[in-house]
């Protein structure tokens, strides 16, 4: 910086160099003004004085800072020309490779690139350049210590992102970020294993469901057929095919009767279970007279109403026609499974069956209640799943009793299947009614 002495020295030559005209006399009054105005500019130049050091102060203040910034930054900053030599390093940068920010000034930063990520490196530099744009690559960079020589297990993974920038002499270069994804990688690598952990599991339990459901039904099919004679012969014992029989007799063979058709119902939902997790299971929508189908669902559940002195009431409320497109098959194993846990829970009161034409659309609403312990509200989101059922059984032995918790499961995929949907509402103790909605095939 030039002293006040240089300035005088300057001054003075430059004013050498000028041609002057004549100097006259000045007179006392102008004399004062020259020196007034003389004082102004001089008071003036020590305020311009004061600006500037405190604008220097303040820029000196801002570089500190960008500095520490810069300087402490949590990942490296570096300049490169378009060689990849290193104009400029931060600390962290420094400290990220093992040297100090003056051995690095001037080298090469490939030289600090693991050999397999060279390529990379290259590439990254290239398009950087070439499209003097940002560009972003993985690499695997090495550690070196002051001495030169590499640290053991001195490689990590690094994250680089470049961007075009024009340097102090005007040449082109970029600026660069170095970030450490050491931590990152090994996560991903977790996550990944994981993953894969997870992916051999599901296919682990999916090979465990297709054997089960094949064994379920093959088991099924070679049940039926022993339990469909016990069935047909306890009818034909019933209507006195091989003669009267006496009180007793017909106590036994009434509770032979049910214990049989609940065999038949639970490998009739064993089977429709394999079937719909095997994805075998399609609706067949025809013209179902609805009444006469509900109506046979409820004579084969007299034996049960028998047994446990219950009374089932049925109310059919269709519109015109009784006849509806839908899937009876479907329709029997909701109603079935309805009407048999409405059954199996209920211990006195009755059994409520209610029939009616949907308000909006074609299709019918199906409507089974019950007088019977009903479900505790903690329990009624999970009712719909596989086995759950015997889970609150197990649960809790004193509030319900039996069940397989298929039945249920089975009615939710049968409704979605469809396309209706199913309402559940239920006091402890005092009953449960489910309310279901089946579309015609044209109102899905």
């Amino acid at each position: 910086m030039a002293r006040p002495a240089d300035y005088r020295k300057e001054a003075e030559k430059k004013l050498s160099g000028k041609k002057q005209g004549p100097r006259r006399e000045l007179s006392r009054s102008e004399i004062e003004a020259l020196l007034h105005e003389l004082a102004v500019h001089q008071v003036e130049l020590e305020i311009q004085n004061e600006d500037l050091r405190a604008a220097r102060d303040e820029l000196q203040a801002s570089r500190d800072r960008y500095a520490d910034l810069y300087n402490f930054a949590p990942v490296g900053y570096f300049t490169l020309d378009d060689k990849g030599q290193i104009l400029e390093v931060n600390l962290t940068g420094a400290e990220q490779l093992g040297l100090s920010r003056k051995q690095m000034v001037g080298i090469p930063f490939s030289r600090y690139v693991a050999d397999e990520s060279r390529g990379a490196f290259y590439a990254h530099l290239n398009t950087v350049f070439s499209s003097r744009s940002q560009h972003r690559c993985e690499l695997k960079i090495r550690r070196i210590c002051n001495e030169g020589r590499q640290k053991k297990g001195a490689f990590f993974n690094a994250e680089m992102e470049s961007l075009y920038a024009e340097t102090e002499n005007g040449r082109g270069g970029c600026r660069t970020i170095l970030s450490d994804i050491s931590e990152r990688k090994k996560a991903e690598a977790a996550i990944q294993a994981m993953n894969e952990a997870v992916q051999r599991k599901n296919i682990q339990l999916e090979e465990a469901s297709r054997a089960r459901n094949r064994l379920f039904s093959f088991i099924s099919h070679e049940l039926k057929t022993p339990l469909n004679s016990i069935v047909g012969f306890t009818h034909l014992l019933d209507n006195g095919t091989y003669g009267p029989l006496s009180p007793e007799q017909k106590r036994v063979l009434l509770r032979l009767s049910v214990n049989a058709e609940e065999m038949v119902r639970l490998i009739n939902n064993i089977l429709d279970l394999a079937r719909m997790e095997v994805g075998k299971v399609d609706a067949k929508w025809i013209r179902t007279d609805v009444r006469e189908l509900l109506e046979r669902i409820i004579f084969s559940f007299e034996p049960f109403l028998r047994e446990k002195e219950l009374f089932l009431e049925s109310r059919f409320a269709l519109d015109a026609s009784e006849a509806v497109s839908t899937d009876p098959e479907k329709v029997r194993s909701i109603v079935t499974n309805l009407l048999s846990n409405a059954v199996k829970f209920t211990k006195t009161g009755a059994v409520r069956l209610e029939v009616t034409s949907l308000p909006i659309g074609g299709g019918i609403r199906l409507v089974v209640s019950d007088t019977g312990i009903g479900i505790a509200p903690e329990d009624l989101e999970r009712i719909f799943e596989e086995y759950e059922r015997s889970g609150f059984v197990q649960e809790n032995p004193i509030r319900y009793t039996g069940g397989t918790g298929l039945g249920l499961s089975i009615v939710k995929k049968t409704i979605d299947l469809l396309g209706g949907t199913v309402r559940v509402e239920s006091r402890l103790g005092e009953g449960t009614t489910f309310t279901v909605d089946l579309p015609e095939k044209e109102y899905r």
